[in-house]
């Protein structure tokens, strides 16, 4: 695996968890990812995203192919804010986080600027809400058909 120290030295900016993860700000997002692209062998495994008290953090996880050695998986996180949660998209760099922000939107509700469209891929449709989110209240709801006692399946 390459030094990945020296990999985000190439973006200006010192790794924290032994040269594995980089914390950048929303503006520097797409050219972070899109210069590690171009570094290595990168490709995009997820985007998860974690409900902080202050804000989202998302990460992206990628993993380095190239190199000497084994492979090795790189984390890029970005924080957007808590009233307002959008990061722009990461779909010119990799096609493969079209899918992946689609989740984070529907169950987190992080939207992200640059794309067409946003729409449920994990919910209903007609769900209301972001499950995932910590502010999200939970309704519980019946299995059993009201009218005639019977389940609905």
């Amino acid at each position: 695996m390459r030094d990945a120290a020296a990999l985000f030295k190439a973006l200006g900016r010192e790794a924290r968890d032994a040269g594995r993860e980089l914390l950048v700000q929303a503006t520097e997002l797409v050219e972070a990812l899109s210069t590690l692209k171009c570094l290595g062998d990168f490709i995009l495994l997820d985007i998860d995203a974690v409900d902080r008290p202050e804000s989202f953090e998302v990460a992206y996880r990628l993993l380095d192919r190239g190199g000497e050695g084994a492979a090795g998986v790189f984390t890029v996180k970005v924080r957007a804010d808590k009233a307002d949660p959008r990061l722009p998209t990461a779909v010119g760099v990799w096609k493969a986080a079209d899918v992946l922000e689609r989740e984070v939107w529907d169950l987190m509700g992080v939207g992200f600027d640059g794309r067409e469209t946003l729409h449920r891929i994990l919910c209903k449709d007609d769900f209301e809400g972001h499950p995932l989110r910590k502010d999200f209240i939970v309704r519980p709801v019946s299995r059993f058909a009201e009218s005639s006692g019977e389940a609905r399946i």
